[in-house]
Parts: C-alpha cells; structure tokens; sequence
C-alpha cells in the first residue's frame, strides 16, 4: 500500500492523516468509534483520480485530544476541515463523511458552503433532521439510546473499557476482521481518545444553516441505529440538490459492507 502520513498543524488542533494518489482533493470523515483506518478499502480505489486525504478527526487515534466537551462542537470540527482544505494547499476540496464525520461535512457545507464542491454522506441524517428524528419517531428514539447513555459523566468510558473487545464486537455487528479489530481497539484506547470521541456527543447539538452543496447520501437500508425515514427528513435541511439512495443488503458501515458499491458511486458523483 502506498499510504502517505502527514500531520498538519490547524489554529486549535494538530490532524493526523493519511494520503494516497493525486489529483483534486477528497476528503474522507470517519466517525465514531473509528479513525482513518476505516477508509482502508477507499483510499486505493478513489486514489486513480483524486487526492484523496483521510484525517483522523481532532480527538481520534494520532490527531490532538482538547479536554473539554465545547472542543467537539460541529462549528469547531466544521472549522477543521476548511483550515484542513487550506493547509493542504487547496481552496477547496470534494468531501464524503460517514456517521459523526459525516455530521461535520453537513456542517462544513452549512457553514462553509464555498469550500466544498461536491458533497457525499454515508449513513448520517443532517443534524437537524437526526433532531427531528429523535422528537418525532418513537422507533429512532428507541434504536438511538445509547446517545442519552453517554451523556453520563465516567460510566460509559468505564464500561467501554471493562469490556472493549464485547463492545467493540457488539458495535461492529461482525463487520470487521480480527486483526482489523484488534487495530480499532489500540486507537481507541490510546490516551484520551475515549473520552474525546464521548464529547462528539456530549458537546450538544449546534444550531446550522440549511447546506447548499449539492449532496449525494448513500444508506445502508439495515443500519442497527438509523432509521431510513430519519435519513429522509435531510431534504428539509438543504437548499441544493440531494439524492437519496438506500442500500439494501448493508448496515451502518456501509463502506465495509458493499465498498465496491460506495466506491463506484463516489467515483461517479464526485465525477
């Protein structure tokens, strides 16, 4: 593999990330519990016609850690890839995010419309409709509980801890190798990394302008903890183009599950 490291030095934060082929500048945004690594099977294939960058998020694996959960709010991580985007030597850049990464590309193109060209999102509703989700649907409250779960102070780190391997497994649903898993566990319990992908979500919700990018969402129809309908509600919350496509067959690590299927469509939208 031909995996580039670098490591650029943002006005709050320091990102670790990882970079492969040349061409215009993609992003890619991971989430929780995962760090750069999770793009593993992306990055070659989108590396032939982009410049394709994968950073951990400010918290993640090598990337800086602040204490203190108003360091993890979407303006902030917004905030990160456009100094991000500027650091590298770009304008601006084609972003995809998946979960919480894909929460800060929401943002990014809500905030910083300007900066993105092209938008991608894998299973992760627009802030504000993940809002509406959890006020309106009974059935996404229940399958989101593990969000008012971490909200406790300690406990939730405690309990990761006392039983990452089952946790780590129980995330995943079987999505990943054990090697593959063995590398998440490591990051994730480097020091201070817990806690800080905890204060994503303890942070509270940011108020954001409607995104005017033009958006491509891809869902994994069997996703555990998203509901489909949740998803939908986006299309409230932009003022540009977005397509809508669910995936069946997958879950919420859709890039995982079918990446010959993420990677085309990728390719063809960013195209």
């Amino acid at each position: 593999m031909t995996w580039r490291h670098g490591f650029s030095q943002l006005s709050e934060v320091g990102l670790h990330w990882v970079s492969q082929g040349e061409g215009p500048l993609l992003l890619l945004l991971h989430g929780f519990p995962d760090f750069w690594y999770v793009w593993r099977k992306q990055l070659p294939a989108l590396a032939s016609h982009y410049r394709v960058v994968a950073p951990d998020l400010r918290g993640y694996n090598q990337s800086d850690k602040p204490s203190g959960r108003r360091f993890y709010r979407l303006n902030r991580l917004a905030r990160d890839v456009v100094e991000l985007i500027e650091d590298l030597g770009e304008r601006d850049a084609y972003v995809c995010g998946h979960d919480w990464g894909g929460a800060v590309a929401w943002a990014t193109a809500g905030l910083y419309p300007q900066r993105l060209r092209k938008l991608a999102v894998l299973n992760c509703p627009h802030p504000g409709a993940m809002v509406r989700g959890l006020l309106g649907n009974p059935s996404q409250l229940r399958r989101s509980w593990y969000i008012f779960w971490f909200q406790l102070p300690w406990l939730p780190e405690w309990m990761i801890r006392r039983h990452l391997a089952g946790w780590f497994r129980a995330a995943y649903g079987g999505h990943i190798d054990a090697l593959d898993a063995q590398r998440g566990m490591e990051a994730l319990m480097r020091p201070g990394v817990l806690k800080a992908a905890l204060s994503y979500y303890r942070a509270g919700p940011t108020p954001l302008p409607q995104a005017d990018v033009s958006a491509l969402m891809l869902f994994g129809a069997d996703d555990p903890y998203l509901l489909p309908s949740t998803a939908g509600l986006s299309k409230h919350y932009t003022r540009a183009q977005l397509e809508f496509r669910l995936v069946e067959g997958c879950g919420h690590w859709i890039q995982l599950d079918r990446p010959d299927l993420v990677n085309r469509e990728l390719r063809d939208w960013f195209s």
